[in-house]
């Protein structure tokens, strides 16, 4: 009820010509999105109106941020951690943490292979959800519990093809992910009640196939929307929006906003700070 409440809210602030204060979020998309291959390891704040700025580049040229991210919101916007699942070139992944600035870089917990679909913060358990992929493509929950000592425990088996981005709901208390259709196009959402094991309910199919939603996904509890990044067929990235109603409230918020930005990697923030991110070969 209280999210239906914010939602009406919002919708009639806006129709009385109120302006409302644009949400924040953070994204990874490449290090150079004019060179046949790149790392996916600018980190890069992106408001809800569609506006991305560069932050700065990850460490250290050698992980690929491609495996999701979350944020566990502090009291102010230079209170949040940012957790981040990274993969090297064998597929290792490795979990970050950072600030919302790319600051207090550090690395706190070894994950094993695959964890590539897809990480979520739950404030009610204090613990991040991750998404492993195997190389068959069968997807599997994971938890880490933040307090106390960190491991790595299974949650249940999801299907497969969970490749889009996950993100967790404090209104109903559910996680949310993207999986592919029967083309294998990263648009079909889900829910996961993952109190009892994983159980997965598909939801609707965002889009008409023409788009992988495979840059990331997000809940924004303020105006109780969901937002995600779609991708083209030249992978040109612009941020959308959709409510739980169903297929039909799909919208992109404006056009493209930049390249490349297909790392499943997607989280809200109190706030980013803009800043110009130097060429790649300064860094390393």
């Amino acid at each position: 009820m209280a999210s239906g409440i914010r939602a009406l809210l919002v919708i009639a602030l806006l129709a009385l010509g109120v302006p409302i204060r644009a949400a924040s979020f953070l994204t990874v998309g490449p290090d150079d999105p004019n060179a046949f291959f790149s790392v996916p390891n600018a980190l890069t704040g992106l408001t809800s109106t569609g506006t991305a700025s560069p932050i700065t580049l990850l460490p250290d040229g050698s992980i690929g941020y491609n495996g999701g991210l979350a944020t566990k919101a502090g009291s102010g916007g230079s209170d949040d951690v940012v957790y981040a699942v990274g993969n090297d070139s064998l597929g290792k992944s490795t979990l970050f943490s950072f600030s919302a600035a790319g600051t207090n870089f550090t690395t706190v917990l070894a994950l094993g292979d695959g964890f590539n679909g897809g990480l979520a913060y739950n404030s009610a358990k204090d613990a991040l959800y991750l998404i492993q992929n195997d190389f068959l493509a069968n997807s599997t929950l994971y938890r880490i519990a933040l307090s106390g000592g960190l491991s790595l425990d299974p949650v249940g088996a999801l299907g497969a093809g969970f490749f889009g981005g996950l993100t967790y709901n404090a209104d109903d208390g559910l996680l949310y992910a993207i999986s592919g259709d029967d083309f294998g196009v990263q648009r079909v959402l889900n829910s996961i009640d993952a109190v009892a094991g994983a159980t997965v309910t598909s939801l609707f199919e965002l889009g008409d196939g023409s788009r992988n939603f495979n840059g990331g996904l997000v809940y924004e509890p303020d105006a109780d929307l969901f937002y995600a990044i779609a991708n083209d067929f030249v992978v040109n990235s612009t941020l959308t929006t959709f409510d739980l109603t169903g297929s039909s409230s799909l919208s992109d918020v404006a056009g493209p906003f930049g390249q490349g930005f297909v790392n499943v990697g997607l989280t809200l923030v109190a706030e980013f700070t803009p800043q110009p991110i130097p060429e790649p070969e300064a860094l390393w």
